[in-house]
């Protein structure tokens, strides 16, 4: 029975080891692209996009944007159910604080079969910005590393516009974040995340080359997009017929192409149904039809109704919007048809020509931004006379005074600094035009005051921007006065040889050590691409998996040895009252009768009702005994007894 309960036991604790793994290596199916469509990794079927925007905009406040995905109990345990109810499969998060964890929203999200879409670059960080630059870079791959190690990061994408200043075209520095995100994910060793383009907002008006042009430039060169979000203008919220008329122009695309921001948030219109062509993008659909849809919005703001609305004073619930209700109702009767990564042949894959300037387009070839690299940016500090203040670029913080700064520092076609040049109707990128603000600052400043004759080189230059209105004076804090290195190292002088006089050179290597390495002399990889500090690039459920099956391995040896030690015991008792050599004090026999004597007692012996026969002489003990009645059977153990541990006390 004792060994029968440890077998039981041994396995019971197998078989919770056993369930416990599985339960933690059990992740959703990642999300793939294959031609124009998106599929579920493993089983194949095709993933439709049935989405809705999830950041709450009430507060208006870009600076303190509230991170959606930070606060399971609060926020995502509260509305998994409202979006589950309206059959939502992915939602669209615009801000994310990569220093926060989001572990507990993404399991509870993953577990519904919900998967997120990530925005690289938050409206607050980008809004003011007519660069693409170090913060925008290190702000990025620092959302990849918070956010890669979920299976259920369905992608992460690129806003289309950068700038309220619609002469500045942002598209080259969106297509470069993509190429600098995808670079930035190999080097780490990460799953391979769809990283996409959410467009700018059409709208019936928008010309229809543009739409064309922008698709083109997205597909076109080496560095293309992996997917298109085409951004509707919910405000004057386009009739069901132009949406047609979108899907029918996409249908020949190389990539999948989601609508975003679905519906119409006008107060008069938001609970209209025929704003929504589900049964253009989800019933009927060819093989060359959109990949799904995102609607505006989750939360109700004071842009225009949302689904839903926390309920005034218990932000634990919900109101359920009208326009919520008739969603539900209209995505429950919907016929969805999808198709299998097996049985689908994507077409022929074509070389795309970018798109040649014209009206409404003006982005010239496929001419892009250099990658952000801290290292060229630090060099080039070391080489000036006059440095800017951080002072002055926090009071410099405005979109329309930075803009003037610009424009007032470099000429109004920033054509004065070649450095820090960013033309991307010309194509232009100075070697430094992807250093952080104060360090473009330091340059623009430095390189005028050498070259302006109000400079007497001190670094007080009159006539320059006030910091507190943005207005010419003389103001003289924009700057302060340094030393230049003479001494730069070696790292620097391969560098700034590459950037050339003034900057306007191109640095195609960023690795010193690989480029003076006689091993291996050709790699010109971005080291901010690629971190020294690397760090560990699992997943969740493979570093937890990991854990879980050392610890497993440790149980299951620590069990094994109990076992094997367990089955020792009982063959050493077996042999003990099996084996005929033992000394005679220590017979199998003379144990028994110790411990039935223990058990039993000897005053509890009944008295026998007949005398003991006698036993006969020379009675050989191996010879069978036959027993006739009580009084056979007492002789019997009597003589045993005599025999084996001599006269009782």
């Amino acid at each position: 029975m004792t060994t029968l309960s440890f077998h039981v036991g041994f396995l019971r604790s197998l078989l919770l080891v056993c369930i416990v793994s599985v339960c933690v290596f059990a992740e959703v199916d990642p999300i793939v692209i294959k031609g124009s469509h998106f599929f579920y990794k493993t089983n194949g079927s095709e993933f439709l996009f049935r989405g809705v925007g999830y950041q709450d905009q009430r507060n208006n406040d870009d600076q303190s944007f509230i991170d959606p995905l930070a606060n399971v109990a609060k926020w995502c345990q509260r509305d998994i159910p409202k979006l589950q109810g309206i059959s939502v499969n992915v939602i669209r998060v615009d801000n994310l604080d990569a220093g926060l964890d989001h572990a507990g929203c993404m399991e509870a999200l993953a577990d519904a079969g919900i998967y997120v879409l990530v925005r690289l670059l938050p409206y607050y960080l980008i809004k003011n910005q007519i660069y693409y630059d170090t913060a925008s870079y290190n702000y990025s791959m620092a959302i990849i590393d918070n956010m890669a190690k979920y299976t259920n990061t369905l992608g992460f994408y690129t806003p289309q516009k950068w700038t309220r200043d619609s002469d500045l075209p942002s598209a080259p520095m969106t297509k470069a974040l993509i190429r600098d995100a995808k670079q930035y994910m190999s080097s780490k060793s990460l799953r391979e995340i769809p990283v996409g383009t959410i467009s700018d907002t059409f709208s019936t008006i928008t010309p229809e080359h543009y739409i064309d042009d922008t698709l083109d430039f997205l597909s076109c060169d080496s560095v293309h997009s992996d997917f298109f979000g085409v951004r509707l203008d919910n405000l004057t919220c386009p009739p069901g017929s132009w949406i047609e008329a979108q899907a029918e122009r996409f249908a020949d695309a190389s990539m999948p192409v989601i609508l975003l921001s679905q519906g119409c948030n006008k107060e008069a219109n938001a609970n209209d149904t025929t704003n929504y062509p589900l049964e253009t993008v989800y019933s009927n659909r060819p093989p060359s039809a959109l990949s799904g849809s995102v609607f505006y919005e989750y939360f109700n703001s004071s842009q225009g109704p949302g689904l839903c609305t926390p309920k005034q004073g218990a932000e634990d619930e919900v109101v359920e919007e009208d326009v919520y209700k008739g969603l539900s109702s209209a995505m429950k009767s919907l016929s969805i048809s999808t198709l299998n990564a097996a049985q689908y042949t994507p077409p022929a894959s074509k070389t795309t020509a970018c798109p040649t300037p014209r009206v409404a387009w003006t982005v010239p070839g496929a001419t892009l931004p250099p990658s952000p690299n801290q290292s060229v940016c630090s060099c080039m500090m070391q080489t000036l006379d006059c440095v800017g203040s951080p002072v002055v670029m926090a009071q410099l913080a405005q979109p329309d005074k930075l803009t003037t700064y610009y424009r007032l520092a470099c000429g109004d076609d920033f054509q004065g600094c070649p450095g820090t040049i960013l033309n991307a109707t010309l194509g232009e990128y100075g070697a430094f035009s992807a250093c952080a603000q104060v360090e473009r600052f330091s340059w623009d400043i430095d390189y005028w005051s050498k070259h302006n004759s109000f400079s007497q080189g001190d670094c007080k230059i009159k006539g320059y921007i006030d910091p507190a209105n943005g207005n010419l004076s003389d103001y003289d804090g924009a700057m302060k006065k340094q030393t230049p290195s003479v001494n730069l190292n070696a790292e620097c002088k391969f560098l700034l040889e590459q950037a050339g006089v003034n900057g306007t050179g191109t640095i195609t290597n960023y690795d010193f050590a690989r480029a003076t390495s006689s091993t291996n002399p050709t790699n010109t990889g971005n080291p901010s691409n690629q971190n020294s500090n690397q760090k560990s690039s699992l997943s969740i459920g493979a570093k937890a998996g990991i854990g879980l099956g050392a610890a497993a391995a440790v149980i299951l040896t620590l069990l094994l040895v109990l076992f094997i030690l367990h089955r020792k015991k009982q063959a050493r008792k077996a042999q003990t009252f099996e084996n005929p050599e033992l000394p005679a004090d220590n017979t199998g026999a003379s144990m028994a009768e110790k411990y039935r004597y223990q058990e039993l007692g000897l005053e509890n012996v009944a008295e026998m009702e007949h005398p003991p026969a006698e036993a006969p002489t020379g009675l050989n003990p191996e010879q069978p005994v036959e027993l006739h009645g009580d009084a056979a059977v007492a002789e019997l153990e009597q003589r045993e007894r005599f025999s084996s541990v001599g006269t009782p006390r």
